[in-house]
């Protein structure tokens, strides 16, 4: 093959890299976007956490701080949480109306009963509004602490608070675009198409989740991988011995009082 003919192909980049590396950059403009008109500062490392995992955590290392992973998690989760809440309140709504309707038979009764009744309501009502807003940072936080002790048995050697920081980030990278699809979700039609999307953004999560992993701990791929796979497979299966053991147990007693029946009829 001639000098100039070789020369000529290795200098012709890839078609299909290029367009992959088109609609990578087409998708950090959209992203680049979003980020310009919404003024909090944070949003810009999660952004760029999710397109430069690599680069942006191996940056924040410098910066380790628990408080902080904790605020950035509940942050990018606020507009998934506000969505719930709608769906939240209504149930909520209808067992304050249940019980505001037994505390006034309770004062009827006894004005002592009643009043402590509505107490009782107005308390677990806040109480139950406090940990649904906590639940991110909770899940993050037991999660995180799992990871941390699994990379340690296997020979990690970050500290927790950078473990604790860059595993957050990772979650906010994923969580401010899982929470951006779930807005975008209500437009009528909008949510089918994006269901797929909002699949492979998870699936991503766990890759953000592993790159924090191997780049707090200096763990090699193998490792990383099963620190972040270990807890993932060990609660799917939890799950689903719990479902069965839950679908078997309702199926078993469905028959049980026909069965007692037939025992009790023979004579």
């Amino acid at each position: 093959m001639p000098r100039e003919k070789i020369i000529k192909e290795t200098a012709e980049p890839d078609p299909a890299q290029n367009t992959e590396k088109k609609f990578q950059d087409q998708l950090e403009e959209w992203a680049d976007g979003i980020v310009n008109s919404i003024s909090y500062d944070r949003l810009k490392i999660w952004k760029n956490v999710f397109f430069h995992p690599t680069a942006t955590l191996s940056e924040q290392m410098k910066y380790p701080s628990v408080s902080r992973g904790a605020k950035d998690v509940f942050m990018a989760s606020v507009p998934s949480l506000l969505l719930g809440l709608i769906g939240l309140m209504v149930m909520l709504g209808f067992l304050a109306l249940y019980g505001s309707f037994i505390a006034l038979l309770l004062i009827i009764l006894s004005p002592v009963l009643g009043v402590l009744g509505i107490v009782g309501i107005i308390i677990g009502v806040i109480l139950f509004l406090v940990l649904y807003l906590a639940s991110p940072i909770k899940s993050w936080f037991i999660y995180s602490a799992i990871q941390f002790i699994l990379a340690k048995i296997l020979g990690g050697t970050g500290d927790f608070r950078t473990h604790a920081y860059l595993t957050a980030l990772a979650e906010a990278g994923n969580g401010w675009v899982a929470s951006l699809l779930a807005v975008l979700s209500l437009v009528p039609c909008v949510g089918w198409i994006l269901r797929p999307v909002a699949m492979l953004v998870g699936f991503y999560s766990i890759f953000l989740n592993f790159k924090a992993i191997k780049i707090a701990h200096g763990l090699d791929t193998p490792r990383a991988a099963a620190v972040v796979l270990i807890p993932i497979v060990i609660s799917t299966a939890a799950f689903i011995f719990l479902f069965l053991a839950f679908y078997f147990g309702i199926f078993s007693l469905a028959f049980l009082g026909p069965m007692i029946g037939v025992m009790a009829s023979k004579p």
